[in-house]
Formats: C-alpha cells, sequence, structure tokens
C-alpha cells in the first residue's frame, strides 16, 4: 500500500495495559520513520481508551520519546503507591495459623495499612485512583497548553459514565476539558473494583454530556473500555475525513490464551475485560465494512443520479441513506490498517512489573512500526533493529 501526498493518518490504540507502553513506542518509531523519509504525512488525529490514552496525549504534541521514557521508568509504586503492598501484607496477615498471629501484638504501621486496606474494601475499590491521576498531572501538566493548541492533533479519551451506561469523552478540541483531561486519562483507566471512580459535577456545563442520571447532576466515571476500547465511530465521524486508520493492538484483537500460572485478581479482571471487549471491537470492524459499502452505493448513487431522469427519487434514496438508520450524512470511508503482533499472548499486570517487562513490550512495537512503515511502502533505513536497546 502507498500513502497519497499529504495522507492523514487517525492512530487507534485499543484498550489494555499492555497497549500502553507498546502503542508509545510503535508511534515514536512510525513518527520518526516518516520524517525520516522526508514524508508530509500528518498524523492528524489519535482516539484512545484506558491504558493507552498516554499515547493521546503527549503523542498529540510529537512527544513519544518523552513518554517512552516516562514508560521505562516507572514502577508499579507510581501507579498504585504503597497500597499493593499494603494488600499483600493484609493477604498474608489473613492466610496461615490465626491462633499464632491474634497472640501478637500487631504495630502501629500494620493496624494502619490493614484499616486503609479494610476502608478501601468497603468502598467497593482495591486501590485509590490518586496516584494514577497524580502521575498523569504531573508528567502531562508541562505540555497542557501545546496539547490544548490548534497545533496539536486531535485526541479523544473514552469513559463510561457509570450511573447512566453512557460514554463520555474528552477531547483537547474542547477548551473546558483542559483543566480536567488528567481526570479523564485516569478515568479512562478505572477498571472496576481496582479503582474507584471520578466523580464530576456540572458535567453539561463542561461540555462532557447533553444528559445526566435523573437524581444526580454529576458523571461518575470507570474504565472507557467496558463501552469500547476501540473509538473506531468516533475517528470516522470525525470531520477530518482521515485516509487510513491505524489500529494499534499487541494481542491483534485475538482471543487470548489464558495463562494459569498468572491467575490472580489483577489477571481475572484483565482477562474477562478482554474477552468482552474484543467480541465489541470485532464488531465494530465488521460494521465498519457494512458502513464502507453503504457509502460506496451512495456514491455510486449520486453519479448515476446526474444520468438519470429519475432524479428526485434518487435523490429521495441518498437522503435516506444520509438521513435515516445508516446515518452516513457524518461518517467517512477511510481505509482501515491494522497493527498488531496477532502471534503474542501478552499480559501486563500494573501493580508487579519491571522495567524489563515495560522494555520487551515497547520492543513488540518498535518491530511492528518497522514492519508498518515497509508496509507503507517506506524506507527504514537509520532506524535502530532492536529499540529500546
Amino acid at each position: 500500500m502507498q500513502l497519497k501526498k499529504g495522507a492523514k493518518i487517525a492512530i487507534l490504540p485499543r484498550a489494555g495495559p499492555s497497549n500502553g507502553p507498546y502503542s508509545a513506542q510503535y508511534l515514536a518509531t512510525l513518527r520518526q520513520g516518516l520524517q525520516l523519509n522526508k514524508s508530509d504525512v500528518n498524523i492528524a488525529g489519535i482516539y484512545a481508551v484506558s491504558g493507552s490514552c498516554p499515547t493521546a496525549l503527549l503523542g498529540c504534541i510529537g512527544e513519544e520519546e518523552k513518554l517512552c521514557n516516562i514508560w521505562l521508568n516507572l514502577t508499579p509504586k507510581d501507579i498504585v503507591g504503597d497500597e499493593k503492598e499494603e494488600l499483600d501484607h493484609f493477604i498474608q496477615f489473613l492466610s496461615g495459623n490465626w491462633k499464632t498471629k491474634i497472640q501478637r501484638i500487631l504495630t502501629t504501621k500494620e493496624r494502619k495499612a490493614y484499616i486503609s486496606v479494610i476502608r478501601r474494601l468497603k468502598n467497593g475499590h482495591v486501590f485509590s485512583n490518586l496516584h494514577l491521576a497524580q502521575l498523569i498531572r504531573e508528567r502531562c501538566g508541562p505540555y497542557l497548553d501545546r496539547i490544548f493548541s490548534p497545533e496539536a492533533a486531535v485526541i479523544k479519551i473514552g469513559t463510561v459514565d457509570y450511573l447512566t451506561g453512557q460514554q463520555i469523552i474528552f477531547s483537547n478540541r474542547i477548551p473546558e476539558h483542559k483543566e480536567l483531561i488528567h481526570i479523564g486519562v485516569a478515568a479512562s483507566m478505572g477498571v472496576v473494583p481496582l479503582f474507584n471512580s471520578f466523580t464530576i459535577d456540572r458535567p453539561k456545563e463542561l461540555k462532557l454530556a447533553n444528559k445526566t442520571h435523573p437524581k444526580f447532576n454529576s458523571l461518575l466515571l470507570v474504565d472507557g473500555g467496558y463501552r469500547a476500547s476501540l473509538l473506531l465511530e468516533e475517528a470516522i465521524r470525525e470531520p477530518v475525513d482521515y485516509d487510513i486508520i491505524v489500529i494499534i493492538d499487541i494481542n491483534g484483537l485475538n482471543y487470548r490464551p489464558l495463562e494459569s500460572e498468572k491467575y490472580n485478581l489483577v489477571s481475572r479482571i484483565e482477562w474477562v475485560q478482554s474477552i468482552a471487549s474484543t467480541t465489541n471491537d470485532r464488531l465494530q470492524l465488521s460494521l465498519k465494512e457494512r458502513i464502507d459499502e453503504g457509502i460506496a452505493i451512495r456514491n455510486k448513487l449520486v453519479s448515476l443520479g446526474k444520468l438519470s431522469d429519475n432524479l428526485q427519487e434518487i435523490d429521495e434514496l441518498i437522503g435516506r441513506m444520509n438521513h435515516g438508520r445508516l446515518r452516513l450524512f457524518d461518517k467517512h470511508a477511510p481505509e482501515v490498517v491494522m497493527v498488531s503482533g496477532s502471534g503474542r499472548n501478552v499480559q501486563f499486570d500494573f501493580t508487579n512489573f519491571t522495567q524489563a517487562d515495560i522494555a520487551q513490550i515497547m520492543r513488540y512495537g518498535h518491530n511492528d512500526a518497522l514492519k508498518a512503515l515497509k508496509r507503507l511502502g517506506l524506507s527504514t533505513e537509520g532506524l535502530p533493529l532492536i529499540r529500546p536497546a
């Protein structure tokens, strides 16, 4: 496939913890390859959900290298603080010989830690989302003006309102979202019951929602992957009218084999959510094919109408296709390019990982970006074979 001159690309990294570092390195390598080829192709939009949201935040201003460095230096403590350690100690305390444990007097530190765990569990979550929100605010805050500038690529970040089930989109094209964007990113990663939910009051004034729950003028935001882990329809309807949509998913929209050795709370939640989101996203891709066919038929009718004596009837058909159930008036038909490592089975426990785990995932992203550049007819000369080294 050859890129046309000045082509506009939309990047759609799927949800999932492993797609965070994977999409960051993929986009960094892709952009570097485009620059080395002196290509005028424009990465014009990034649509992200859950773990891949940081790629949208810094990728929209071309700061993928900065993001890759953040990922490489990230630790579980940056995401969940000391709460994972508290939870592990609490579980250890509950197991074993109760008689011995009761006889031993708990230290003040132990009592505080156990009370903290019990309080969180009683409130319906395992970890606080404040550590994650603070991390995003600190790392992206210095770039906020650039992210919301007209020069930045379009970004949209998907979350879900727990109270109504509606999809909530944060965008850098809406000024009211500027001071809330770090909340939107953290909320989009809010897997239930691992994290608590963010509350946003007066969402109508903030241009986040047209309706709210009848009893509350608020949103209670949870992981965007529960509604859609792939914002394909958002990209199709974008007025930018993209030429190519690049879908990034390390597992290739495949149902991954279950790894029994990683059978714990985090892996179980990630696994069942992966099943649901993969099923939904496969349906979205199927719907995209139907939309493309509908647009092709409509365009053919437009051409025939110029040669037909039944112009009124053809116009009525076109109007029905545009504004009826098909609703084609605001949809476009860009080419979809699937980018993934379909033969892999990559899981990423964000509460228990090492720098080596992150580096391996990023190497997958780099390798797949090299393959994508070749598919686009571009040279990979000058790009490293292994990255990060």
